[in-house]
């Protein structure tokens, strides 16, 4: 097997696993309400407390690659994931449950930048396409297929396996990349960017902090305007610093490359679209229109086994054709 393909396998399992996880859990929320004797406010706190983390992270997993080694970076994430897994799992509070998902998401922020820049480099230009149209399946039908594996756990089983089904699966990926992965050392490390960093931090915390917050107590309340003032503020300041430091943390003037933006903007739309119906489809179909765990999952698994077909295929035609008419006729479908 050629090395792309090492990569490719190794990166998908371990960003199988991290997706999986997102929407498995999402399927046990009501389960904890009872469990922790927590109202609805308080368990969005296993998704807020994830979000966070995962926003902080992200920002800092390129130059985090660049110090240590990409390879390095990978396997303490795809560990740190695994052990936070564990504790959640073991959790015999609320408040370890939210520490252990806190810990599940800055690891999470990590592999998704760093395992995309990995299959970047082991793949040709000209086979990009169909490299990304691969690496879909586990970005798509995690989250699709996860809610069904999640519904039978939590109406058959302990509620516990909901996070104890991601260690074998983050000990295989660990020993996969350990083996497979080759080291990629950047031949010269860029100063770290302490105020790109201590802004990001408090801009993107903010944010998501007070997006989080303004379901339950509204958006004209104290608390949610504070949050989102001091959040836009901060990414202000994040943006500025980056724009004049030779060596910023993340490299904003790429969003002056007209193709480069509207692919960003197309995949945040998409994201959204696609996402945030699978955070919400499964609260409403169970709280709402009364479906079981189970039968919330099995009507949601369509879209996962469809998106593992079609990824392959798009990717093949990106290569070909170009993405221009591959994402319209997708958007149309969506």
């Amino acid at each position: 097997m050629s090395y792309q393909w090492k990569v490719m396998i190794s990166i998908m399992l371990g960003i199988l696993m991290f997706l999986l996880d997102v929407t498995v859990v999402n399927v046990a929320l009501a389960k904890f309400e009872g469990v922790f004797s927590v109202d609805v406010a308080t368990v969005q706190w296993v998704i807020t407390g994830y979000a966070l983390a995962s926003g902080v992270a992200t920002p800092l997993s390129s130059y985090a690659a660049l110090r240590w080694g990409s390879k390095r970076v990978w396997l303490i994430a795809l560990t740190t994931f695994t052990v936070s897994s564990l504790v959640c799992g073991v959790s015999p509070s609320f408040g370890l449950l939210v520490v252990g998902r806190i810990l599940q998401g800055f690891a999470g922020g990590m592999l998704l930048p760093i395992g995309i820049s990995q299959i970047f480099a082991a793949f040709p230009p000209g086979e990009r396409g169909l490299a990304l149209g691969f690496f879909a399946i586990p970005i798509v039908a995690g989250p699709a297929l996860g809610p069904t594996l999640g519904g039978y756990i939590v109406t058959h089983s302990d509620w516990r396996l909901v996070f104890f089904i991601n260690l074998p699966v983050g000990i295989a990926a660990v020993l996969l990349g350990f083996f497979l992965l080759r080291e990629q050392i950047a031949a010269s490390v860029p100063k770290f960017d302490a105020f790109g960093a201590l802004f990001s931090v408090i801009g993107f915390g903010s944010i998501l902090y007070g997006l989080s917050r303004a379901a339950p107590e509204g958006w004209g309340s104290v608390k949610v305007v504070l949050f989102l003032s001091i959040g836009i503020t901060a990414l202000i300041a994040f943006a500025y610093v980056e724009l004049t430091n030779e060596d910023p943390l993340l490299e904003l003037r790429l969003f002056g490359l007209w193709s480069f933006l509207i692919a960003n903007i197309v995949g945040w739309v998409s994201t959204i679209a696609l996402f945030g119906a699978e955070f919400l489809l499964p609260l409403y179909l169970q709280n709402l229109r009364g479906l079981s765990a189970v039968d919330t999952g099995l009507l949601l698994m369509p879209q996962g086994l469809a998106a593992g077909v079609a990824g392959p295929i798009a990717g093949r035609l990106t290569d070909k054709i170009g993405a221009r008419y591959v994402v319209a006729f997708g958007f149309i479908l969506l």
